[in-house]
């Protein structure tokens, strides 16, 4: 309801069918007195995809299923841009491209989880979720709407409770526990890697590891925990994005080498990831 971006965090809403998210969606709408847009993860993605979210309050995504893998790695770096205030480029149509802040809130309605891939986790922080685990289909009040419009001014009221709330609060959002429980889920399906990171790994900038050792490592964990497992390659590359401190080389230094426990024939001068070690 206000223009105030300061504290922007996203909100998935995420759970059974006819379980309440559209109800509050129409709810969102007419606070923002229907100032709002309905995007797509491929239409925000064309040539003049932000267009229509211009002067918006509010952007709330359908479900994405059937959305590739693709289009959900380009759709985050541009949720990663709005929800960080970047200035972007929005082509308007017959109009010259202008540069400037989307000032808009984002919600994702989801039916079913959804992993955006994001090696970086730096939409991790931003993500507020609300689970919906009851379905009303087949039971479905048809005057709920008619209802709920006699009471916007009361629920208008809440909202601004709760905005004063947050403030009092430092910025700090209040989450349930299956908020934190979606949110660990969600971390492990977009970015399996970070987790074997946490789970197995010690990132130490005193330490270093055989290139083939962490990989073996991390090719066992991936068996037992029934996850597609990466090419060397591949996980070098989001090895790195997931710890941007670490390097790659043949000289250790001072640092310490554990015993090698994975890799028995490497040659003489192996390569070392630097700044991790196994647990």
């Amino acid at each position: 309801m206000t223009r105030d971006t300061s504290l922007q965090k996203y909100l998935t809403m995420l759970g059974v069918p006819r379980g309440g998210k559209g109800t509050i969606n129409y709810v969102l709408g007419q606070m923002v007195g229907g100032n709002f847009g309905s995007p797509t993860y491929r239409s925000i993605l064309g040539k003049n995809g932000l267009e229509p979210l211009r002067g918006r309050q509010l952007a709330i995504f359908p479900d994405a299923k059937g959305v590739p893998k693709n289009i959900l790695s380009e759709f985050c770096g541009m949720l990663k841009a709005i929800v960080g205030e970047d200035a972007l480029p929005i082509d308007a149509k017959y109009e010259r491209v202008v540069t400037e802040q989307l000032k808009l809130k984002v919600i994702l309605q989801l039916n079913e989880l959804l992993a955006i891939p994001d090696n970086s986790a730096a939409l991790e922080a931003r993500q507020l979720f609300l689970r919906f685990t009851n379905s009303f289909v087949g039971k479905e009040d048809t005057q709920l709407k008619a209802a709920l419009s006699k009471e916007f001014s009361g629920i208008a009221n809440l909202f601004l409770e709760g905005l004063r709330r947050l403030h009092r609060n430092k910025g700090v959002f209040t989450q349930p526990q299956s908020s934190k429980e979606l949110a660990r889920l969600v971390r492990r399906e977009a970015v399996p890697l970070r987790t074997f990171v946490e789970e197995e790994c010690v990132v130490d900038p005193a330490c270093a590891i055989v290139t083939g050792e962490l990989y073996a490592a991390y090719q066992a964990w991936a068996k037992g925990n029934d996850e597609d497992e990466l090419r060397p390659t591949q996980f070098g590359k989001e090895l790195f994005a997931v710890c941007r401190t670490l390097e790659r080389s043949q000289n250790v230094g001072d640092r310490k080498v554990a015993p090698r426990k994975f890799v028995e024939d490497v040659p003489k001068r192996p390569y070392y990831y630097l700044g991790i070690r196994l647990k």
